[in-house]
């Protein structure tokens, strides 16, 4: 990083709250630099050995006070709980001089949540000694609000599949309906009772198939005016557990639960009951001997994991596992992750799948509310 070889810069001297080179060596340099930093809207922010801010830009004092207020000086610890940077992680980078990126959750003035990605580096003198640590924080609501703008598209695409796929699933009970029909029609008089019985029963058989179908489609208009307020997580995971401890127990499957106390998140109470109960009976179908059931706070969020010690998800099936109709499993609709992406959605939350050999964590990401309001 070029700001590295400018060590300088974190012997500064203050003018009007922000840093001017105390030399003239490579004066315009430093200053096409800093006026270029200011002139993006990446925040910047430099701190030195002792946490205490350098320098910042025109779009990091905008952060946190305003571009007037003077804030060279100031330890950053007084704008870490606005900024959602982990200060400990910062001495780290101290320490230790490697450098680190995450996606953070911050709440803005008016309560909102603000998607924000961070990246920290160490900056070096010419010994690689660590003088300091440089932090830069860029909004992620354009790329976020990008990113639902080709969800929506792929919802759309997902759609046709979907009709697609009611067609087909629709389309084999029903020929099958109408081949047994016409067979009776035309042989009625003529076969034995066991003969009737047996169309009977076939029949009997394929109409059982649409109502499943239709039972499993019934869910999308279950919940067509969520609710949202506030919700306990630990109840709703105990709900859950009372309705599923028995075929848990069957299976020869352990459940454990790890829960951060008093949490609050907004949602609907009767959607993330479904929602939970969706993943963890697809859980129970996948794992070996256990499933972990984890809440607690995660990236600003609450996060509420369900995670099981199955075989793991392959590459190319992630790649495809949110399509409706899609299963690997001989009694499955494949809609029932259709049906919970869509229930989390309209709680204004995420879901997010991380797979590998024997560890599949299905995470449902909402937001927090303050447990005390």
């Amino acid at each position: 990083m070029a700001l590295s070889k400018h060590v300088d810069l974190l012997a500064p001297v203050a003018s009007g709250g922000r840093v001017m080179p105390s030399t003239d060596r490579d004066e315009l340099w430093t200053r096409g630099a800093l006026a270029a930093l200011d002139a993006i809207e990446t925040g910047v922010v430099l701190l030195d050995a002792d946490m205490t801010i350098r320098w910042v830009n025109d779009a990091f004092a905008t952060r946190v006070q305003g571009p007037s207020v003077p804030i060279h000086g100031q330890p950053f610890s007084a704008f870490s709980s606005e900024l959602a940077v982990d200060v400990e992680r910062l001495e780290r980078t101290l320490s230790e001089g490697q450098g680190w990126s995450d996606d953070l959750h911050q709440r803005t003035s008016d309560g909102a949540l603000r998607r924000v990605h961070v990246r920290v580096e160490p900056v070096h003198d010419e010994h690689q000694r660590v003088l300091g640590v440089l932090v830069l924080l860029r909004d992620e609501d354009e790329l976020h609000r990008l990113r639902a703008v080709a969800a929506a598209v792929n919802l759309a695409t997902n759609v046709g599949q979907m009709f697609a796929g009611i067609r087909h699933e629709l389309g084999n009970p029903v020929n099958s309906l109408k081949t047994a029909l016409t067979v009776l029609q035309s042989k009625w008089l003529s076969f034995a009772p066991s003969h009737v019985d047996y169309y009977l029963e076939r029949m009997l058989v394929e109409l059982g198939r649409v109502e499943h179908l239709l039972r499993s489609l019934r869910s999308f208009s279950a919940f067509e005016d969520l609710q949202l307020g506030r919700v306990s997580p630990d109840e709703a995971v105990a709900e859950m557990l009372r309705v599923l401890q028995r075929p848990a127990a069957e299976r020869a499957l352990a459940v454990r639960v790890e829960a951060e106390p008093g949490l609050v998140v907004r949602a609907d109470g009767r959607a993330l009951y479904q929602v939970l109960l969706n993943l963890l009976t697809n859980a129970m179908d996948a794992a070996h001997s256990e499933i972990l059931i984890r809440v607690g706070r995660w990236q600003g969020c609450v996060a509420l994991e369900i995670i099981d010690d199955g075989e793991g998800i392959s590459a190319t099936e992630l790649a495809v596992i949110r399509r409706p109709f899609y299963t690997t499993k001989g009694h499955g609709t494949g809609l029932g992750l259709t049906i919970t992406e869509r229930l989390i959605a309209e709680m204004e939350g995420t879901l997010e799948i991380d797979s590998c050999p024997g560890r599949t964590t299905m995470r449902v990401v909402l937001e927090e509310l303050d447990a005390h309001a």
